[in-house]
């Protein structure tokens, strides 16, 4: 059987700058494929599944490498409702 991560909720900030809050880990069913659930703190804070390897992977843009999401300091954002 495969294992997911606790449930754990971690605050991210995306290279691009929005912010986010991570939730937990999840499989696909299909491909078995780790994926992430995460939500934006921002307008209709949308929630989000997407690949682990891609939200904790790298991305160029402009010459300069970034994180795709970086773990920040949860005290920036606030209460979501």
């Amino acid at each position: 059987m495969m294992e997911s991560s606790a449930k754990e909720e971690r605050y991210f900030q995306q290279f691009k700058g929005s912010k986010y809050k991570f939730f937990h880990s999840v499989f696909d069913s299909e491909t078995q494929e780790r994926m992430v659930v995460y939500q934006a703190l921002y307008g209709d804070q949308i929630s989000w599944v997407r690949s682990e390897k891609f939200f904790s992977g790298k991305v160029a843009t402009d010459g300069k490498t970034f994180n795709c999401f970086t773990k920040t300091d949860n005290n920036n954002y606030g209460n979501i409702q």
